[in-house]
């Protein structure tokens, strides 16, 4: 019996290889997996194209993530401030942050060169959602004078639903935040519910895009096609080779967002790696 399920986990893991090789040789030129991303001058995606351990950042190593994003040539990642610390923080039940974390968090990063998308507050989220205007204000505060704004996007609010307080909390870190924000609109798709400035807007898509589908830009804004939905949340190496291709041929900004993973998934990095490298 352990032989033959030790042959079987052999077969699968080959298909997957396999598999992966097969849509990536399905472009002139490209090479294996395995082999391009080991080439010598690694090219940096021309695009945010990233991977982010979301809720569970704070369990893995960043000199860990940062090498293998930046040996791939991603260019991007993503943090919950208010993480899952506890099993409180995975019901949404707590607001707990810890921006010495963060701060070391995102400090690694840029020693790579690698942008850090913050979202700030999840709406979806009930203990968050419900605290004080005074909370926020504080937490924007922190991040604006402890983390700063170098290779760092804010979203204030992921996911808002169209309430007073929803929007006085984007109008107070539009008012507080000097660098770099993104918006969503409600459910994480269309356009946001509040005016004014943006530089990104993020989109949450809930089934994977292709060429045709693929967003650039919304109203002039540059879009960034996230997979912070539903089946998307983490696609896989397979689905996420495809996306990566659909985003590089449009020159469009890309993110797999790792919900409920507790270590970094460097069959996903490394896949998105390939397809970079293929791109020269």
């Amino acid at each position: 019996m352990k032989t033959f399920f030790f042959f079987a986990l052999s077969f699968f893991l080959l298909f997957r290889v396999l598999s992966i090789n097969l849509l990536l040789a399905q472009e002139p030129g490209s090479g294996s997996f395995v082999h391009s991303v080991k080439e010598s001058g690694i090219i940096r995606a021309p695009t945010l194209i990233g991977y982010g351990l979301v809720n569970n950042w704070f369990l893995t190593d960043p000199n860990q993530l940062g090498e293998l994003l930046s040996r791939n040539g991603l260019t991007l990642t993503e943090i919950e401030y208010v993480p899952w610390f506890d099993e409180e923080g995975r019901k949404g039940l707590s607001f707990r942050t810890d921006v010495e974390a963060a701060k070391r968090f995102v400090n690694i990063m840029r020693t790579y060169s690698i942008t850090t998308l913050i979202s700030l507050v999840n709406w979806n989220c009930e203990a968050p959602r419900k605290a004080s205007n005074e909370w926020f204000l504080e937490r924007v505060r922190e991040i604006k004078d402890q983390i700063n704004t170098d290779l760092v996007l804010l979203l204030p609010v992921s996911e808002p639903d169209d309430s007073d307080k929803s929007r006085e909390w984007h109008e107070i870190a539009r008012r507080e935040w000097p660098g770099r924000m993104v918006l969503n609109g409600p459910g994480g798709r269309g356009r946001p519910l509040v005016s004014g400035k943006m530089d990104y807007l993020d989109w949450h898509w809930c089934i994977d895009f292709d060429p045709a589908t693929v967003l650039t830009q919304e109203a002039g804004i540059e879009v960034i096609n996230n997979t912070d939905c539903g089946q998307v949340v983490n696609p896989g190496p397979l689905r996420a080779v495809q996306m990566t291709r659909a985003a590089l041929g449009k020159k469009a900004h890309f993110l797999v967002y790792d919900f409920d993973g507790t270590k970094i998934d460097e069959e996903v990095i490394q896949a998105m790696g390939a397809v970079i490298q293929q791109a020269r």
